[in-house]
């Protein structure tokens, strides 16, 4: 018989897949961002359970990135110069897909510095 989890919350989850890995970052995830991970569902397996935490923190990441694509963008069409930026902004699919893999702290906070890096820059830019 195969195994079957009623998920009520994120923490639930993390009960039962959580390693330190994976609890430290979602914990960083929730303080930094504050951004809360609504979490329930029926699941067969433990890894199903690990691969929704994990991309969950992804899709957040990655509509981050389109949102900052666009601002990019919007910039470079009203004249600015940004292609350092664009450039910086570039190593953030690369290190998302590292942080998919490894889960761990340091590479969370490497996607997390590229997204803070890239927004203060823009936000130096006014735009009408």
């Amino acid at each position: 018989m195969s195994e079957r989890f009623e998920i009520k919350d994120l923490e639930e989850a993390l009960g039962i897949v959580g390693t330190d890995d994976v609890k430290k970052v979602i914990s960083e995830f929730k303080k930094e961002l504050t951004k809360e991970i609504n979490f329930t569902g029926i699941y067969t397996s433990r890894k199903d359970i690990l691969e929704s935490i994990k991309e969950r923190v992804s899709d957040y990441f990655n509509s981050e990135y389109s949102e900052l694509k666009r601002n990019i963008s919007y910039v470079r069409k009203h004249g600015e110069e940004v292609s350092v930026i664009d450039y910086e902004l570039m190593t953030l699919p690369l290190k998302l897909k590292l942080l998919e893999v490894t889960f761990d702290l340091d590479n969370y906070y490497v996607v997390l510095g590229i997204l803070k890096s890239v927004r203060d820059k823009l936000s130096g830019f006014e735009v009408n």
